[in-house]
C-alpha cells in the first residue's frame, strides 16, 4: 500500500537566518510545526474549530522530533517539508 505524503513548499524569508543568512537551526522546527498544523487542515481537521468545540482539547502531543542537517539552506532557497 502507498502511503500519502503531504509536502509544504516554502521560501526562505531574511528573518528565518542569521547573520551570516544561513537558516537559524530553531526555525526549522517551526517551519515543522506549521507544516504539520497545514496537514492536518488539508485533511480537515481545524485546530481552532476543535479549540472552541471540544472540551479538554489540548492539541496533539509531539513524541518525537529530530534534523539531520546536511545541507546549507540559506536566504532566498525554496525548500519541501514533506510530513
Amino acid at each position: 500500500m502507498a502511503t500519502q505524503r503531504h509536502v509544504v513548499k516554502r521560501r526562505i524569508h531574511f528573518g528565518d537566518c542569521d547573520p551570516a543568512q544561513i537558516v537559524y537551526y530553531p526555525r526549522f522546527f517551526e517551519m515543522f510545526d506549521r507544516a504539520t498544523e497545514e496537514m492536518f487542515l488539508a485533511c480537515g481537521i481545524d485546530w481552532q474549530w476543535m479549540h472552541a468545540n471540544i472540551e479538554g482539547f489540548l492539541g496533539v502531543p509531539i513524541l518525537e522530533v529530530k534534523a539531520n542537517f546536511r545541507v546549507r539552506i540559506a536566504y532566498g532557497d525554496e525548500i519541501e517539508i514533506h510530513n
